[in-house]
C-alpha cells in the first residue's frame, strides 16, 4: 500500500496521489463479496476502509516510516473486530469497539480535510 500511494502521488501529485491510493484501499475491500459478504456490508467496509486509510496515510506521511500505520492498522482491526467478537459471543454488548469507532471516524474526517490541504508535489523527492 505505501509503495501504491508513493508511485500514486508521483505520478498525480500529493493530494490527488493520496485520494487515488486511499480509493484503491478501499476498494480492495470489495473482494470480500466473492467469499459471501453481503454487498451493503462490503460497501461498508469500502467508505470504513477509505476513511481509516486517510489516518494511516496521514501517519506513514509524517512518520515517512510504514511501521506506525502498520502497528494502528492492527490495533484497529483488534478493537472494532476481535474484540467486538469476543463480546457478542459472550453475550455482552461492545461500548469499546463503538467508541473506538465513532473516534475513528472523527479523525478520518479530520485526516481527509488535511489531505485536501497537503501541497500538490510528491511526498517523498528524490
Amino acid at each position: 500500500r505505501g509503495i501504491v500511494f508513493a508511485v500514486l502521488a508521483r505520478w498525480l501529485g500529493l493530494r490527488r496521489g493520496a485520494y487515488a491510493a486511499l480509493a484503491a484501499f478501499g476498494c480492495f475491500h470489495l473482494m470480500n463479496i466473492v467469499i459471501g459478504m453481503p454487498v451493503a456490508g462490503a460497501l461498508a467496509q469500502t467508505v470504513l476502509a477509505f476513511m481509516s486509510g486517510s489516518i494511516l496515510l496521514l501517519a506513514a506521511i509524517a512518520t515517512r516510516s510504514l511501521w506506525i500505520p502498520m502497528i494502528g492498522h492492527g490495533l484497529y482491526d483488534f478493537f472494532v473486530f476481535d474484540i467486538a467478537r469476543m463480546v457478542q459471543a459472550s453475550g455482552g454488548s461492545s461500548i469499546a469497539s463503538l467508541v473506538v469507532m465513532a473516534n475513528g471516524i472523527v479523525l478520518a474526517v479530520i485526516c481527509l480535510v488535511l489531505i485536501s490541504r497537503m501541497p500538490g508535489e510528491e511526498p517523498y523527492p528524490s
